[in-house]
């Protein structure tokens, strides 16, 4: 990243070294690049002038020449000009908003960090987009990536990644590097940022900036009438607090989570396909081939409460056991897909209370979750009977699913438990069964009809680090 030192003095006014080459070296290191540079363009007490700025190779060096003007890279807003950066991001604003958008140097939407340069006097200088691919080409890639593509990542619509970049460079002033910048955070997604009021900064500050990097309020993001409202301070050491710590800490338990399912994910995957098709094939076909089941001998009443208990408890076996040959539960996929899943995390994590029954949710009252954990079951299940083989079913049910949209979100690790309550009305059809080797015989759920499922409810637990059960062997 350029700074202060980038910078020389010379005959021919300031210059920045953006790239270095061998002086002996015979090919002219300027060959691959356009030496008629477009010029570039300075901003001034509301007035916009085109600057030439030539591009030179001399003595080793690649430079840019800015004549009797002192270029102050971006680079300095954490460091020289760090206890005057609201100022300086104001006057940028101010000169983003005299350019014509054609002019300006954009890469997805936003100003690289080496496409314009403040002045001692107050004014910004643009590139042109053909010098600003110039410097892009003298950079190394990590250096170029760090100071353009690597704060354009966050899915802020196109119009407002150049408003929420003023954002993001008061947070740069105040921690010395960009938001989106560490990979720990572009691994695991964006909810994992760091925020400033963890940091020591000044907490009304703080909690401005870090509003402007929502991804909703960027929407209607005015930067104008936000940096107006602003009062910069600055501190050392804001880094230094036990928050800050502790979310390292966090994020670097998520990338090894994360991680681990990148890589080893497929086992667990193919380990559920396989218990799946094995409780697919013994749990539905062999128990229903031999003797009755254990739900023989109840009432239909008795059945249908069983039923809801096998679910709530997430028992496959016991769910099919009330059912005649044939007949599918219409949670038999999911009832398995959660047990599959519950089995995998306690072979591969090792804890026992990633789920809780909707009964217990209900009585315990809890106020927080530990991580990746999650609500399923029914309660207040009441029975009416609508014909001699036929009850009617009402009752509340608990599931970590929103039945009534499809997320394609798959890489950002949740930080809040979402219940989704509804009220369902079912429908059970019973038919008496028998067995061969036995004379007794007893009530089977010949089919099982969804009458409606309404959503009543939407809770939001937070999540805290786990703390769990840890299985012992």
């Amino acid at each position: 990243m350029f700074s202060r030192d980038n910078v020389r003095k010379g005959p021919g006014g300031y210059e920045l070294v953006i790239g270095t080459y061998s002086a002996k070296a015979l090919a002219n290191p300027l060959a691959g690049m356009q030496q008629d540079i477009e010029p570039g363009f300075i901003c001034k007490d509301g007035f916009v002038r085109q600057i030439p700025l030539p591009l030179r190779g001399r003595e080793g060096k690649i430079t840019i020449n800015f004549g009797e003007i002192e270029p102050l890279p971006a680079g300095e807003l954490c460091t020289s000009l760090r206890g005057e950066a609201l100022s300086y991001v104001k006057s940028l604003w101010q000169a983003i908003s005299l350019m014509r958008k054609d002019d300006l140097p954009l890469q997805d939407g936003m100003l690289p960090l080496y496409s314009f340069f403040f002045t001692t006097e107050g004014s910004v200088i643009f590139l042109s987009r053909q010098l600003t691919d110039q410097v892009h080409f003298c950079l190394s890639e990590d250096d170029g990536f760090s100071q353009s593509f690597s704060f354009s990542w966050p899915a802020y619509s196109t119009d407002s990644k150049i408003k929420v970049q003023m954002a993001m460079l008061l947070y740069f002033a105040q921690t010395g590097f960009m938001p989106f910048s560490d990979e720990r955070i572009r691994y695991t997604g964006q909810a994992n940022l760091l925020k400033l009021s963890m940091t020591g900064a000044e907490p009304a500050l703080a909690g401005a900036i870090d509003q402007a990097l929502e991804i909703r309020p960027a929407t209607d993001f005015d930067p104008e009438s936000w940096l107006k409202s602003l009062h910069w301070s600055v501190s050392d050491g804001i880094l230094d607090t036990p928050a800050v710590k502790q979310w390292n800490e966090k994020i670097d338990r998520k990338l090894k989570h994360l991680t681990f399912w990148r890589k080893k994910g497929w086992i667990v995957f193919l380990i559920t396909g396989i218990v799946l098709a094995v409780l697919a094939f013994g749990m539905n076909y062999i128990a229903k081939q031999f003797g009755p089941p254990q739900s023989a001998g109840l009432s239909q009443e008795e059945v249908v409460l069983y039923y809801f208990t096998a679910q709530n408890n997430l028992d496959v076996e016991c769910l099919t056991d009330t059912l005649s040959w044939g007949v599918k539960s219409p949670v038999y996929d999911e009832v398995a897909r959660l047990f599959v899943s519950s089995m995998a995390r306690r072979a591969y994590e090792q804890y026992g209370d990633t789920v809780m029954s909707a009964s217990d949710f209900v009585a315990s009252g809890i106020t927080e979750m530990p991580q990746d954990s999650y609500v399923y079951g029914v309660e207040q299940v009441s029975i009416e009977r609508i014909g001699p083989d036929t009850l009617r079913t009402t009752s509340i049910l608990y599931s970590p699913y929103d039945y009534d949209s499809i997320s394609d979100e798959v890489d950002e690790i949740p930080t809040e438990c979402d219940i989704y309550v509804y009220r369902q009305v079912q429908t059970f059809t019973f038919t008496e069964a028998s067995w061969l080797f036995s004379s007794g015989t007893w009530q089977e759920i010949s089919s099982i009809t969804v009458e409606s499922v309404k959503m009543i409810d939407h809770i939001v637990i937070p999540y805290v680090p786990r703390t769990g059960t840890l299985l012992i062997y």
